[in-house]
């Protein structure tokens, strides 16, 4: 009788050890496959990221350096992509600081050129106030603009 119930101890420990064991691998390689998505899943933001910069480069071009210093500039720069995945928990998880800090200034950057957009096009709609602020508000669009250039570019070449 005892050496039954010692056999049947010892498969039953047997059995949980083994059922322990494939728990703990099965846990180990769902892990690994989150991991591993995790990593696709960042890349394709960055991408997406990438696409939305090259965007940005395009209406630069086209838009604000032909326009803000005497018309209106009527297209704004997109951050909505960037915005979004900067508060996106597995981004953070996998994007360098270098990264990371490049995406904040260069939405921050481009956020503050559609506000200089925005304010320019209505002071040049209202003569009187555009004569009085144009130089200055001009000045400080033009700086704004080169540091949006060289974020713009800085992105597309971390996004890549």
């Amino acid at each position: 009788m005892k050496q039954s119930t010692k056999e049947e101890l010892r498969k039953f420990l047997y059995g949980l050890l083994s059922t322990a064991m494939g728990v703990l691998i099965a846990l180990l390689i769902n892990s690994i496959v989150n991991r591993y998505n995790d990593k696709d899943r960042f890349d394709s933001m960055l991408k997406a990221i990438n696409i939305e910069a090259i965007q940005n480069k395009t209406i630069y071009s086209e838009s604000f350096i032909q326009n803000f210093r005497t018309n209106i500039v009527r297209r704004e720069f997109s951050t909505k992509i960037c915005d979004e995945f900067l508060v996106s928990n597995i981004f953070l998880d996998n994007a360098s600081p270098n990264i990371t800090t490049t995406l904040i200034d260069y939405s921050l950057t481009i956020k503050r050129a559609n506000s200089f957009r925005a304010s320019d096009e209505k002071y040049k709609y209202d003569t009187i106030t555009y004569r009085k602020w144009s130089k200055g508000l001009t000045e400080s669009f033009a700086r704004n603009l080169g540091k949006c250039d060289t974020l713009i570019d800085n992105v597309i070449k971390v996004t890549r």
